[in-house]
């Protein structure tokens, strides 16, 4: 299991049991908390479920090969988990202050930035691997499994980078059950995909990859398809969402660096832990 993923479901099991010793207010607080710890497994799920369709083939290269670029896209995504943490913040000042301006702005600059380092890593994506996988090493024939899964798998960065920031606004605005939704159905999504893909279509790593970016872009839709339901209920119109990108984006980039290091951080000692493991 990658350590992104045991590091949520213990830290998940320890809140689980102290529940039933938490106050009304606690508990309160944990109705919005949880589901988050939801939304940080998202990404490295993602990458399990792959893993465990592609481990029933016939060879372990392709097994290798997922299992590196799944741990490659962890590494990659994870590291800009500050697009949702920012915009959760950032989304509760403006619901707490009801100002219907300010929802649409946490929620337009955020998600053009989102965009905007998707497609950058999608463009980029042959160059990025390249050093990815020379960081990363291993066998020619694993590696080269590893290309062809993250050739694919990496032209969801805009979706999977855009459902960050969808989780976060949704979370900001105290719909509490959109991560676990958009969680539930992305993975069921990514399974029946996976095992028709790879195993009845017989497309290998590149199955699996691209089961994961059809999942991604179908849970962008029902993602936005919620934020436009919210949208409604708050007051917020269209003219607001044009005007919206104008603003203090520089505080944005400001949060979102120190979020950014933060996560690098983070991501270096689970990757040591790999490497030294």
């Amino acid at each position: 299991m990658p350590p992104g993923v045991a590091v949520c479901f213990s830290s998940l099991f320890i809140r689980l049991v102290c529940m039933a010793f938490l106050t009304s207010s606690d508990k309160a607080l944990w109705h919005l908390a949880l589901p988050m710890i939801f939304s940080n497994i998202t990404v490295p799920l993602l990458g399990l479920v792959d893993t465990a369709v592609i481990g029933h083939l016939d060879s372990p290269v392709y097994l290798g090969g997922v299992a590196v670029g799944a741990t490659a896209t962890s590494f990659l995504f994870m590291l800009l988990l500050f697009l949702r943490m920012s915009t959760t913040g950032l989304t509760a000042q403006a619901y707490g202050a009801k100002n219907p301006q300010a929802l649409a702005r946490t929620l337009v600059q955020p998600l053009l930035l989102a965009l905007g380092a998707g497609a950058l890593i999608a463009l980029l994506r042959t160059p990025i691997i390249d050093l990815a996988l020379h960081i990363v090493g291993g066998s020619e024939a694993v590696l080269e499994q590893a290309r062809r899964f993250l050739e694919i798998r990496w032209l969801s960065a805009p979706a999977s980078l855009a459902n960050l920031v969808l989780l976060g606004w949704l979370l900001g605005v105290q719909y509490a059950r959109a991560p676990v939704i958009l969680l539930v159905v992305g993975n069921i999504l990514n399974i029946v995909l996976d095992v028709w893909l790879v195993m009845g279509l017989h497309m290998n790593v590149q199955g699996a990859a691209l089961a994961t970016v059809i999942a991604e872009y179908a849970t962008l839709l029902i993602g936005l398809l919620m934020v436009r339901k919210i949208l409604k209920l708050r007051g917020i119109s269209g003219e607001m969402l044009k005007t919206a990108w104008r603003g203090n984006f520089r505080r944005l980039l400001a949060l979102n660096r120190d979020i950014m290091l933060r996560s690098l951080l983070l991501q270096l000692c689970f990757g040591a832990i790999t490497v030294l493991g």
